[in-house]
C-alpha cells in the first residue's frame, strides 16, 4: 500500500516537473481594479438647489433654545453655495465657498451677521456630510449641540 502511494506521488512530481521549462516564458495575467477618485464616504455634491430641514438641538451655550426645525433651501454650484430660502427665526442666510475632503465639508460664509443669535445656525464651518442619490445630509456637533441639514435636490 505504501509502495503504491509513493509510486503515485513520484509519478505526480514527475508530471509537474516535466511541465516546467527553463526556457518557457510566462506572462502575468492582467487584472483591472476599479478605483474611486471622489471623496470617501461623502460623495460628490451635484450642482443644483437642495431644500429640506435644518434640525438643531441646542442643549447648552448662551442661547439654549432647545430643538429647532426650520425649512431651508441652498444652491450648490461647483465650489459655491448660497441660501435660496433663508430660514426664519434664529437663523440667517449664508453664501460662500465650500471644499470637500473625505466625509467632511468645510463651508466659508462671506456674509456679515449680527451677533444676537447662535452663529452655529448659519451654514458655515466644518461639517460631516453624506450624499445618497438626490439626498444631502450635513451635520455639525458643537459641544452637546447638533445641527443637521436634511436636504433633497430639486
Amino acid at each position: 500500500m505504501n509502495l503504491l502511494r509513493y509510486s503515485i506521488l513520484i509519478a505526480l512530481l514527475g508530471i509537474m516537473v516535466s511541465g516546467c521549462s527553463k526556457d518557457a516564458t510566462h506572462k502575468a495575467k492582467s487584472i483591472t481594479i476599479a478605483t474611486y477618485s471622489g471623496p470617501l464616504n461623502g460623495g460628490t455634491i451635484v450642482t443644483g438647489t437642495y431644500s429640506g430641514l435644518l434640525l438643531a438641538d441646542e442643549k447648552d451655550g448662551g442661547f439654549n433654545t432647545g430643538p429647532i426645525t426650520r425649512s431651508v433651501a441652498y444652491s450648490f454650484n461647483n465650489s459655491n453655495y448660497n441660501t435660496v430660502t433663508a430660514p426664519s427665526g434664529f437663523t440667517a442666510a449664508s453664501k460662500g465657498i465650500y471644499t470637500l475632503s473625505g466625509n467632511k465639508i468645510a463651508l466659508t460664509d462671506s456674509l456679515v451677521h449680527t451677533a444676537n443669535f447662535d452663529w452655529n445656525l448659519i451654514l458655515s464651518g466644518s461639517y460631516s456630510y453624506e450624499v445618497n442619490a438626490d439626498s444631502l445630509i450635513i451635520t455639525k456637533t458643537s459641544g452637546t449641540n447638533t445641527y443637521t441639514y436634511k436636504l433633497k435636490r430639486q
